[in-house]
């Protein structure tokens, strides 16, 4: 199990409302050597839904074109469900830099909702920055490893068997 990101390429994608937040930390990251992959909305006069915009960023995490994500809508909300309905997709949606480092940390999120009527400029990219910086399993001793991959493993066997049970 992967424990931290290992390149700078990434997803990004937002519906109208986080077109403007996701513009911002583009640039941002752009800045700082990322390469980023837009999926939407790159255009505000075509715009892409929140359930577009989180499925086609996991998507891109799950098929390997990026390693992390970030989906940005108006709460955070309606992408980060678009984007754990993918297959092996962690979205976390977090206001804070505190719960985007108990993401990574703990729960081994893949992709980091924001939403943009919540979440100022600055503070999503403290928080980005943290999701991103923190790896899996951090400051955790060695005695507590065992319990939480086997908790990420445990998500993992309720998904396949939840798409086995329902989509198969």
């Amino acid at each position: 199990m992967k424990k931290h990101f290992e390149n700078k390429k990434f997803v990004m994608a937002s519906e109208l409302s986080g077109y403007g937040l996701k513009e911002i930390l583009k640039k941002y990251y752009s800045g700082k050597g990322y390469e980023i992959i837009d999926v939407g909305t790159t255009d505000p006069e075509n715009p892409v839904s929140y359930y577009d915009a989180g499925a086609k960023a996991a998507e891109a995490v799950r098929d390997g074109a990026a390693e992390f994500g970030i989906v940005i809508c108006g709460t955070g909300m309606g992408v980060c469900m678009a984007a754990n309905r993918i297959p092996g997709i962690y979205c976390s949606i977090c206001e804070s830099i505190h719960t985007a480092k108990l993401a990574r940390q703990i729960n081994n999120a893949n992709v980091l909702a924001l939403g943009a009527n919540i979440v100022a400029p600055e503070l999503a990219k403290a928080m980005a920055d943290t999701f991103i910086e923190t790896d899996f399993l951090e400051g955790f001793p060695a005695s507590e490893h065992d319990g939480l991959v086997e908790a990420i493993e445990r998500l993992g066997e309720i998904e396949r068997t939840a798409y086995t049970k329902y989509y198969a």
